[in-house]
């Protein structure tokens, strides 16, 4: 494999300048940085990139892809990873799914995976960035991260070279994509034999769930159209909240049902599910060609705090109407404590105050 190597004294992010390489025409490429402007994780979280301490490398690929293998890629660079840390440095390093790798415990590093699809659905190019802790002292971390970070230097109490780790971590990679990526079995026990979630319970939940939604349909279902009350509306939204699908979805479909049977459920359902696939659908294409520009990742930042706003708003609304004695203010405190502390299910929350709503209201009856 023919690979175009870039190295930069500073860059906003090695994976955004991959995605100007990939939009400039360049197959493949490996891209290094002494420091990170802007450095990326997950879900738009920052990564600490300062400058002469870690490692930050991001491979660009776009030979050797199929749809069936892509979604290994992140576990089997976790692997390149932690191959080429204990050929420099000897330490083992355990993968936390789906994309740390820990060293005692500690994030070391971390690693971010991003692709793109032509139009007829086959991977035009995928991008993994890499971000080593290589040479950082406790004292190089942030305060919300220092009791959760580790980095090479601490682990080993001794200097590593970012030039002996990148040239090992490229040379790993180079074997995945050649070997793994082909045949992701090859690796499979290494990694299944590294991953400390392998015998854990993990939980997986999706930020807002649906929850943007809320003021939408109370505008629309309840002020607007006077389908449903506040009330009715947060019976729905409960429901919806310990069932499978989309919550939106599934208050739509009470809503339709309410209004006209099965037939306006049904209605009501693909009224709510085909505008919003074929509204994705345009955007995913935008956003894949242009998310790499900063007035994009600044538009959605600004966005995803005005959609925090609207949803506090339309909760306060449905607060003053759901909350209008003492026993349901003792069951808001309660769940809302518990929700705090705990990482208990949304199913169980609901399930539990409905149960002390039934024990309150009959120990106020016998009162009576």
């Amino acid at each position: 494999m023919d690979v175009s190597m870039y190295h930069y004294d500073a860059v906003d992010s090695t994976n955004t300048q991959c995605r100007r390489l990939a939009a400039e025409g360049v197959v493949n490429a490996v891209v290094t940085a002494d420091c990170q402007t802007a450095g990326r994780g997950r879900m738009g979280r920052s990564f600490q990139s300062p400058p002469g301490l870690g490692l930050y490398l991001s491979v660009l690929w776009r030979t050797g892809l199929r749809t069936d293998t892509l979604p290994m890629v992140t576990p089997l660079a976790a692997v390149a990873v932690c191959r080429a840390i204990e050929e420099v440095c000897g330490l083992h390093c355990g993968i936390k799914w789906p994309n740390d790798l820990l060293l005692g415990g500690k994030k070391v590093c971390g690693i971010l995976t991003e692709s793109a699809f032509r139009p007829d659905g086959t991977p035009d190019w995928v991008i993994v960035g890499i971000g080593v802790n290589v040479s950082q002292t406790a004292a190089d971390f942030s305060p919300d991260v220092a009791a959760i970070a580790t980095s090479l230097r601490m682990e080993l109490k001794g200097d590593v070279s970012r030039d002996a780790l990148a040239q090992a971590l490229t040379a790993q990679l180079a074997a995945l994509h050649d070997s793994a990526l082909p045949c992701p079995s090859l690796w499979r026990e290494d990694y299944c034999a590294r991953c400390v979630n392998v015998g854990q319970r993990v939980r997986l939940t999706r930020d807002g769930a649906g929850y943007a939604m809320l003021p939408i349909l109370q505008r629309e279902v309840v002020e607007n159209k006077g389908w449903a009350t506040d009330e009715e509306l947060v019976d729905y939204f409960a429901i919806g909240q310990c069932t499978p699908g989309i919550i939106a979805v599934n208050t739509a479909t009470f809503v339709g049902q309410k209004q006209r049977g099965v037939v306006g459920g049904i209605v009501a359902t693909l009224g709510i599910v085909f505008p919003s696939l074929l509204i994705i659908t345009v955007l995913a294409g935008v956003i894949n060609s242009f998310s790499h520009l900063d007035w994009v990742q600044h538009a959605f930042a600004g966005i995803r705090v005005c959609v925090c706003v609207l949803i506090f708003n339309a909760v306060l609304k449905l607060l003053k109407s759901s909350v209008k004695d003492w026993p349901a203010a003792v069951i808001f405190v309660a769940v809302l404590a518990a929700s705090l502390f705990t990482n208990l299910s949304p199913v169980i929350f609901v399930a539990a105050a409905a149960l002390c709503g039934i024990v309150i209201q009959n120990l106020i009856r016998r009162e009576k």
